[in-house]
């Protein structure tokens, strides 16, 4: 069971400061001799204690005031790295989904042997997605195991490109589906698979795990 917080009013608090600094007041009067010494005393220092004490409170301000600020100006920094964290990121993981594509194009077609299969795989756009990979900032992405996928996914990409058109020359040479090229594409095309899903995931993980820190902030 919870226990509640009692609420004290704020007539109540002002009327116990008053009476506090009554108190205070009376004990410091008795203390000097009497309320005339006290007047004196009031009379011939206090100023100077308001001073001191007002220089004392404007200087607890502004280092509050800085504090808050410098505060700020961090968290607004922070969301701004975070944000073109999650930019880099989302460009990594729509590069991964369409290697996962083409990889499992080119899985399909091997596995259907139809035609119309055939002609979807495009080593052309493996190339395409190989250079966009080439040129993204490895050491800027968010994750080291994730930048080592993404050399990684490179270069099968253009491995996989060149292997599919060697292997369409041989077909059309032997004119014949089958030829000692189909095992090596396949397990070619069934590793990049893992590869770019693995990262995909990671994208996803890395993802979610800044939108939080985002909506915290």
């Amino acid at each position: 069971m919870k226990s509640k917080t009692v609420q004290v009013p704020t007539w109540m608090f002002w009327l116990a400061t008053f009476a506090l600094l009554s108190l205070v007041v009376g004990f410091v009067a008795k203390a000097t001799g009497g309320w005339p010494r006290l007047e004196n005393f009031l009379q011939n220092y206090a100023p100077a204690w308001i001073q001191a004490v007002g220089s004392i409170a404007a200087i607890l301000a502004a280092s509050g005031i800085a504090t808050k600020q410098a505060s700020h100006a961090r968290d607004i920094e922070n969301e701004q790295r975070i944000r073109n964290e999650v930019q880099k990121l989302e460009v990594v993981k729509a590069l991964m989904i369409r290697s996962m594509t083409m990889s499992r194009e080119v899985i399909q077609a091997l596995e259907s042997r139809k035609l119309e299969d055939f002609s979807v795989v495009t080593p052309s756009m493996m190339r395409d997605a190989h250079q966009t990979l080439l040129l993204l900032p490895i050491f800027e992405i968010p994750n080291a195991m994730l930048s080592l996928d993404v050399l990684t996914v490179g270069r099968v990409l253009e491995c996989l490109s060149e292997t599919w058109e060697a292997y369409v020359a041989e077909v059309e040479k032997m004119e014949a589906l089958d030829t000692p090229m189909v095992g090596p594409l396949h397990t070619l095309a069934g590793e990049l698979s893992q590869i770019s899903e693995a990262a995909f995931e990671d994208c996803l993980k890395e993802l979610r795990q800044r939108r939080v820190l985002i909506n915290v902030l």
